[in-house]
């Protein structure tokens, strides 16, 4: 008896193993067709912002090429941020030295 209710729980954990294994494949599927649906723009002035830092692509770029992305970033025109850029190039530059 000992035996066969043995094996019929080796059956049951098999089978709750495979569901456990269906349930996560059928997650995984839904997961990559929700992320493959997903299509995102960057924008240009934004693709070497990993390589050369924030400050040297979007504040330049943002100033000289898209004054509306500037004021959309920073909340100010070119005009109201270039006093804040001054005061803290200043600040920077008597600590570095």
């Amino acid at each position: 008896m000992n035996y066969k209710m043995a094996r019929i729980g080796a059956m049951v954990k098999k089978k709750t193993l495979a569901a456990a294994a269906l349930l996560v494949l059928m997650a995984t599927t839904a997961h990559l067709k929700r992320q493959r649906l997903r299509s995102c723009y960057v924008r240009p002035i934004n693709y070497a912002r990993k390589e050369k830092g924030e400050f040297h692509t979007l504040v330049a770029d943002l100033r000289q090429l898209d004054a509306e992305r500037h004021h959309a970033y920073f909340r100010m025109t070119t005009e109201q941020f270039s006093p804040f850029q001054i005061t803290a190039t200043q600040i920077l530059a008597t600590r570095a030295n």
